[in-house]
């Protein structure tokens, strides 16, 4: 399979410092659930999604549409959509891309393609300033801005919002099972997928792929492969950020007060150690690379092992997995990882557990 770009792995590395019908807004409580949730969902304004089918036609043996809806005000989404031909209702798997990808990057398209010859409805959007999103506004510019204003969170939290409005759409369609939702994505796209999946309990099976890691060890305050040179592709939002706060360059202080600004929360109380166990008992494919230079595989272990527990103190220890890809580093992906996040989606979402 194509590989990513090396550079958006790299990008990777500085950007992570960088719905409203996902149900109603979990009343005030004190669940770690709830506040996650409330953290995606805060200050949304409650819109119709108003879907708008813009194009569809027949590819070899799949149906391909392309639908435009409306997360929230002012941010129109486009989803690609790729389903068997034949009439029926499909389970259904959201895949969300890599930084520096779109969802119309060539090494996914043979991903959609496969799932749907499997059987499976899939949906994919542009994370926000991605692709057919970027309303005049690149990403940089876009965290450029919210780090001055504290308005948006263009990164991570925003983009997980809207797959939670993309899943409140698939509901809508009779061409999808809503009992069977399932999701997956690669780097940017595999946090987001944890992020999703313990927010919202609709999605029955979740397939991160080098997306999990202890990020409060990354952002220690000591140099790591997340906070070090190597990581600050994008140093102009990083320099411009460090001039507002008074630094005169960009440090371990500058790099963890982007971070806890962009993604509140996710260096303490939402790191992954104590979010992704919320996915629990729901199966739960964990997949990562055994040389990540960007996500280490000593977090992805640490991470596994919590979670581990949770699913053994819920008698559901068979619904997790931990795979590790040898020899492989970030950006690199192969067949083999891919096929087999492909066969985790089809064992549960087409025989799910009770």
């Amino acid at each position: 399979m194509t590989r990513p770009p090396a550079r958006c792995s790299a990008l990777a590395a500085l950007l992570l410092l960088l719905a409203v019908g996902c149900r109603a807004e979990p009343p005030a409580g004190s669940s770690l659930r709830e506040d996650f949730r409330r953290t995606i969902l805060a200050g949304r304004t409650p819109t119709p999604l108003k879907p708008e089918v813009l194009s569809h036609k027949d590819v070899g043996t799949n149906l391909v549409e392309r639908v435009r809806f409306t997360p929230e005000p002012g941010q129109d989404a486009v989803a690609a959509v790729y389903r068997p031909k034949a009439e029926g209702r499909y389970p259904a798997v959201i895949v969300q891309h890599f930084l520096g990808g779109t969802k119309d990057h060539l090494a996914l398209l043979p991903l959609y393609s496969g799932l749907a010859q499997r059987g499976f409805l899939v949906a994919a959007i542009d994370g926000r300033y991605r692709g057919e999103r970027q309303n005049g506004k690149s990403l940089e510019a876009a965290l450029v801005e919210a780090l001055r204003t504290g308005k948006e969170h263009p990164f991570l939290i925003d983009t997980a919002y809207d797959d939670l409005r993309l899943l409140d759409y698939l509901q809508t369609r009779p061409d999808v099972d809503p009992q069977r939702i399932g999701m997956t994505g690669i780097s940017e796209g595999g946090i987001i997928t944890w992020m999703c999946a313990a927010a919202d309990d609709r999605i029955r099976v979740a397939g991160p792929v080098i997306g999990v890691t202890c990020f409060a060890d990354a952002f220690s305050g000591q140099e790591t492969a997340l906070t070090g040179p190597a990581a600050r592709i994008l140093d102009p939002v990083l320099k411009s950020y460090a001039a507002e706060i008074g630094e005169k360059e960009v440090n371990a202080k500058v790099m963890r007060s982007a971070w806890e600004k962009l993604v509140p929360g996710m260096l303490d109380r939402f790191d992954a150690t104590h979010v992704v166990p919320l996915i629990a008992p729901r199966p739960l494919l964990i997949l990562n690379h055994e040389q990540d230079e960007l996500f280490p595989l000593d977090g992805a272990k640490k991470v596994q092992a919590v979670v581990r527990a949770r699913y053994e103190e819920l008698k559901a220890a068979d619904h997790l997995d931990f795979r590790v890809s040898p020899g492989l580093k970030h950006a690199a992906f192969n067949i083999a990882e891919v096929s087999g996040a492909v066969d985790w989606l089809e064992k549960w979402l087409k025989n799910p557990p009770n």
